[in-house]
């Protein structure tokens, strides 16, 4: 399994068991930009820039240093309101931290990398689709060289 599958697996995997009151409640994730995003009020997406591949027999660490982002899109209520884009804002920064602690608390990703660490937040306003949503970017690095 390569670390962008297994981050998206572990992510889904957390949207699957989230209860009503957590923050990726009714969260959907979309593996890909052919996924419509117009509609779904709170999106995770996953963005993998670099990794080295290593051709070793453990299938886990074939990706070294690959530094990723994390990224949570909240629709507003309303999007010429800024009270309602600044609400997606925080909701987006809570998705993001209820991510973040899974991952703090599970770094090899549930067995499918070696490790993982997400530290940096972003925070703000951007597009996604044709929307204009609240976006927090978490980002990391998964398999550090050891």
């Amino acid at each position: 399994m390569n670390s962008r599958s297994a981050l998206y697996s572990f992510i889904e995997s957390l949207i699957e068991s989230s209860t009503l009151g957590d923050p990726l409640f009714e969260a959907e994730s979309a593996r890909n930009l052919r996924t419509s995003v117009d509609q779904a009020t709170k999106m995770v997406r996953v963005e993998c820039f670099t990794g080295e591949l290593t051709l070793t027999t453990e299938q886990r660490r074939r990706e070294l240093m690959v530094q990723s982002t994390i990224q949570c899109w909240v629709l507003p209520e309303d999007v010429n309101d800024i009270t309602s884009l600044d609400a997606a804002v925080d909701m987006s920064f809570e998705m993001a931290v209820q991510i973040h602690d899974a991952i703090a608390n599970n770094p090899d990703l549930a067995a499918g990398v070696c490790d993982s660490q997400f530290r940096e937040f972003e925070t703000g306003h951007a597009n996604l689709g044709a929307t204009l949503r609240g976006v927090t970017y978490l980002d990391g690095l998964i398999n550090q060289a050891s």
